[in-house]
């Protein structure tokens, strides 16, 4: 199998990780395995509606997310837009090669999507409407905790996007928890998501 810190380190890119079970990554990615998980429902609806894929680059923002089939497990990294995209696929097809004990010859031509995706805005008044709505329920604790969750997330205030607010929501609800119970979160987290329907 693919030495995920070697991926990571030798590339220079942010995260590896192997979407098959066990998911494993290398790197700092916020809320690891849940982020994978949702990596991975992506992928699974997408190859039900256009089949699999032996490579996937989907843009985001500043940052790419690389997807490579090594035999027959799910390999991807998060890059920066400097990374070389030709050198991350050398490096894991060599990888694969070399772990089949094949000869290098020449890959036919490999099936490639690449996706842009554009990030939806809020309006800036819903990072407001989330205080209100975790103050209903924490009290006199809100403030802190909402902003601390807040200050440590990478939300723009005046440009939230919506990717960045459930974000936050996950964090409040998982701090919630531990003071009002997992019961009392959850309705917390449901009043903030019926807002950003609202507003998204």
């Amino acid at each position: 199998m693919i030495n995920l810190k070697d991926l990571k380190d030798i590339l220079g890119v942010e995260v590896a990780f192997k979407l098959s079970e066990p998911m494993e990554f290398a790197g700092n990615l916020k809320n690891g395995e849940s982020a994978l998980k949702r990596i991975n429902l992506v992928l699974t609806q997408t190859f039900d509606v256009i089949g699999p894929l032996r490579q996937l680059i989907i843009n985001v923002g500043e940052r790419r997310i690389i997807i490579l089939n090594y035999r027959e497990n799910l390999i991807g990294v998060v890059a920066s837009k400097e990374n070389n995209v030709e050198d991350i696929k050398r490096y894991i097809y060599e990888k694969r090669e070399e772990a089949e004990e094949v000869e290098v010859e020449e890959e036919e031509e490999e099936e490639e999507i690449e996706i842009t995706v554009e990030q939806k805005i809020l309006e800036p008044q819903i990072v407001d409407k989330i205080e209100e709505i975790a103050s209903q329920y924490l009290g006199y604790f809100s403030l802190d905790i909402v902003s601390n969750i807040i200050d440590d997330s990478d939300i723009d205030r005046n440009n939230p996007t919506k990717d960045q607010v459930l974000e936050v929501t996950y964090s409040l609800k998982n701090a919630a928890s531990l003071i009002i119970g997992p019961s009392k979160a959850e309705k917390l987290e449901e009043e903030i998501l019926k807002i950003i329907k609202e507003k998204g």
